[in-house]
């Protein structure tokens, strides 16, 4: 369980330990998928989510309630040894879900974020034992609502190329991975300027 007491609602007298943030609006999360399949060729799907989150905890009066919400779609085509997938969502407050590049808050000017986000991925067997894939994502909360809440990130884009060699339970891959990520900079709580942090590429 979370210690309540170091992270969101530590200054709520009422907070009890062991409540995480997500459970602290004391409200369950309400969650749906429909897929739709045709044998091994294509698969499809949307899902939807929303729940809310009370940022001044349980037992503490406030304005400090976040909805949640998220839509959210893909699918995968495989045909002949070639794969197509992709997923992609919109939605706002979306740090809960591990969206909104893990920022999770209003900010000071209690303003929601919205954001959208997407992968996609290509591959091919070139043998039964061997393959290679192609994978390229990037999510991006709306500039105007992540400046103003004050978001340390504003987009983010990962690039992946990978060759795998698989023989019943075992694998060897080479791999080259590389993230890259739009920082922000505030000056007395002010936009100020943005520039891109690359990861190096991990091979």
């Amino acid at each position: 369980l979370n210690d309540a007491a170091a992270g969101i609602g530590a200054t709520a007298p009422d907070q009890p330990a062991g409540i995480s943030q997500g459970e602290a609006s004391g409200l369950p999360a309400i969650e749906g998928r429909i897929t739709a399949s045709y044998k091994t060729l294509a698969t499809v799907w949307v899902a939807g989510h929303w729940n809310e989150v009370d940022l001044n905890g349980v037992g503490t009066d406030g304005g400090d309630d976040i909805a949640v919400s998220a839509i959210a779609g893909g699918g995968k085509v495989s045909y002949m040894g070639a794969t197509l997938a992709a997923v992609g969502f919109t939605g706002k407050n979306t740090g809960a879900l591990i969206g909104n590049l893990v920022q999770f808050g209003l900010g000071p000017a209690n303003e929601d974020v919205s954001a959208t986000g997407f992968w996609v991925q290509g591959g091919f067997n070139v043998t039964k034992e061997l393959s290679a894939w192609v994978l390229y994502g990037q999510q991006t909360p709306d500039e105007d609502e992540a400046k103003a809440a004050q978001f340390a990130r504003l987009k983010n884009t990962t690039t992946n190329v990978m060759v795998q060699y698989r023989d019943g339970g075992y694998g060897l891959s080479l791999e080259w991975l590389n993230f890259k990520t739009e920082n922000a900079t505030y000056t007395g709580g002010v936009f100020t300027s943005s520039a891109d942090a690359k990861v190096m590429p991990i091979l």
